[in-house]
């Protein structure tokens, strides 16, 4: 229940922003993610599992070439992990980055930026030798992944004058996923989500927008 009235609630957020700011748009692509996990200081890793993010961006005009970009996403991660075991989580996730962009002699801009993400885990699975089982989300020991996750993204782009963009990202965890710290034999295991994702976007709204319908610099 806490999940459902969370993710309503960031859903009502982005929703607000979208009203207040002059562009909004979706954003689509492929994730590849893994986990990194330790167990008593020694690094276990899985490999590369693919998966997808889809959701809607605002774009916000701060000044002085910086822009504030919200953004409401669903989004599958997880990893391969060990012995052909496949581990695919779903989360909500809510990602707040500060982009620089410098428009280029075209007109179109290249874009960097940074900011944190906010995640909710709303479902997933595990499958292995043939066998497909639900996990379990909490804080419990008894569970597998805990609901809330946060962490620091890094993104870069380019964005053509009409609204149409491409990003590469990179995303790295900041919280230990795992309920429980005993489950391997006594050991101490933290477990955090990281990985990349290419995506492609389009910006709509206000003609108004410091970017929007301006002309090629002239050389």
């Amino acid at each position: 229940m806490k999940k459902i009235i969370l993710s309503i609630f960031m859903a009502s957020a982005i929703t607000s922003v979208i009203k207040a700011q002059s562009l909004f748009g979706p954003e689509a692509g492929l994730n590849l993610t893994n986990v990194k996990e330790k167990y008593d200081g020694a690094s276990i890793s899985g490999t590369t599992r693919p998966g997808f993010k889809i959701g809607i961006i605002t774009d916000n005009y701060l000044g002085s070439n910086l822009y504030l970009q919200p953004g409401l996403f669903f989004s599958t991660k997880g990893t391969n992990a060990s012995q052909g075991t496949k581990i695919g989580i779903n989360y909500i996730e809510v990602p707040v980055n500060l982009l620089y962009k410098f428009k280029t002699n075209t007109g179109n801009y290249v874009f960097a930026g940074a900011g944190p993400y906010f995640a909710v885990a709303v479902g997933g699975q595990a499958t292995a030798n043939g066998y497909t089982a639900k996990i379990n989300i909490g804080s419990s020991e008894t569970d597998d992944v805990k609901t809330f996750d946060f962490g620091l993204g890094f993104n870069a782009g380019y964005q053509l004058r009409q609204g149409l963009f491409f990003r590469g990202q990179y995303q790295f965890g900041l919280v230990n996923i795992n309920p429980a710290h005993n489950t391997y034999g006594g050991g101490d295991a933290t477990v955090k989500n990281n990985g990349f994702s290419i995506t492609v976007g389009w910006l709509f709204g206000d003609k108004g927008h410091p970017h929007k319908n301006k002309k090629p610099i002239k050389k």
